[in-house]
């Protein structure tokens, strides 16, 4: 079978935004779905039973039940994080992949890791400047985003801080996802992952 016209870069843009709708939303919205109703079931059985209990200890105890669910929800935002981020890597690398077969490193490049490895070899090897694309901003702030979640060190405080608008900052100062700022960031990298391809794509020399 022969794909006429079929550009492969366009493609993998729009297999990632199925893979933000299909892998991470979904994942995302069925765990808090799930934490929402232990939450509700949790304070339905004990106001139920709580006849004759102190109103102070009622409210101690009803306090400690909604800590747990934002702690759940606080989890369950690191797991999408940790979800984005890697999304967002692989659809870098599949993209370099392509650079790569086509295009000689034009520069040296320090020695750098992550998405800053990254920036450099778009840069060095085809001369586009990712970190200029439309909402790239947000790619950053979910890669810093789950470097702090999992390793909340003061270097990764510090880059979180200073490098983002820090959006995913709860009302307790740490880390946490409202459903809605979800589906906002999976917009922001689809439009930010279109870009990408199709800068890449009029960039590429042709094949030899």
């Amino acid at each position: 079978m022969v794909w006429i016209n079929f550009n492969v870069l366009k493609w993998s843009a729009e297999e990632f935004g199925r893979n933000l709708d299909e892998i991470v939303l979904s994942t995302y919205s069925l765990g808090l779905a799930g934490f929402s109703e232990a939450f509700a079931r949790s304070q339905h059985h004990f106001k139920s039973g709580a006849a004759g209990i102190e109103e102070q200890d009622v409210g101690s105890y009803l306090g400690w039940i909604e800590e747990e669910f934002r702690q759940r929800r606080a989890a369950l935002s690191a797991m999408a994080l940790s979800l984005l981020a890697r999304e967002i890597y692989s659809f870098h690398e599949e993209l370099l992949r392509a650079v790569k077969s086509r295009c000689v490193l034009q520069t040296q490049l320090a020695r750098r890791s992550g998405l800053l490895r990254q920036i450099a070899e778009y840069r060095g090897y085809i001369a586009i400047e990712i970190e200029k694309g439309p909402n790239f901003e947000t790619a950053r702030e979910i890669t810093l985003a789950r470097n702090l979640a999992l390793h909340p060190n003061g270097r990764s405080q510090r880059e979180y801080r200073e490098q983002t608008t820090q959006r995913l900052m709860d009302e307790a100062n740490e880390m946490n996802f409202t459903p809605d700022l979800l589906i906002q960031f999976i917009e922001e990298l689809k439009v930010y992952s279109t870009w990408l391809a199709a800068t890449v794509s009029d960039n590429l020399p042709p094949s030899k």
